[in-house]
């Protein structure tokens, strides 16, 4: 029987050596053939991708509006200054849009974030390309104190072009004011940089 959930019309058939079939029994067998032929007898988790041809999926069979195309990660404290802020080389993502895809959702998820000054700012930025190109999608906050930090999380949906190779970088910076901007980030709580298709 096929691994998973399992859709045979008759599981579990077992015969002794030389046991004349019933025709019942036979009919149960075709029953079994025949949906392994259509695929309705074929069990969930039962063919892995090694199983499959190269280039033997197409994109009409891909669900894009669920496809992650890139998901990056830090698990140390990034810091920067100055109005742009200065790259996290960790979430740096190249990606090629797949065909049939105009937007993608860009999703920013830390612990924290925080200026090491009092009434200083913490900015985190995502660009289309270079630091200081096109900015698609930031978040700031002003520590009243020093060290008072935010958590971060933003979201936002970007047009593109199908078939586009393109490259997201996120930066860390002060918004050009005083002390430094810190972003939070551990082995048990990672900073995550997703890009998804929408």
């Amino acid at each position: 029987m096929a691994t998973g959930t399992g859709n045979l019309p008759n599981p579990g058939m077992s015969f002794s050596p030389f046991e004349i079939l019933t025709a019942e029994e036979q009919n149960n067998l075709v029953e079994n053939i025949e949906s392994l032929a259509t695929g309705t007898g074929v069990g969930d988790g039962a063919i892995d991708t090694t199983q499959l041809a190269d280039a033997s999926v197409t994109s009409d069979k891909l669900d894009f509006m669920t496809l992650t195309l890139s998901s990056k990660s830090i698990t140390s404290n990034a810091t920067g200054t100055g109005v742009n802020g200065i790259v996290i080389p960790g979430l740096a993502s190249s990606i090629t849009i797949p065909n049939g895809v105009n937007r993608v959702k860009l999703t920013l998820s830390g612990d924290a974030m925080y200026n090491t000054a009092a009434n200083g700012y913490v900015q985190v930025i995502v660009w289309d390309g270079a630091v200081g190109t096109s900015q698609v999608m930031a978040t700031s906050f002003q520590s009243a104190v020093a060290a008072q930090n935010t958590s971060l999380s933003r979201t936002t949906i970007v047009s593109v072009s199908s078939g586009a190779s393109k490259t997201y970088n996120v930066s860390i910076g002060n918004a050009g004011a005083s002390g430094t901007g810190t972003l939070v980030a551990s082995a048990t709580s990672p900073t995550f940089f997703i890009i998804e298709s929408a």
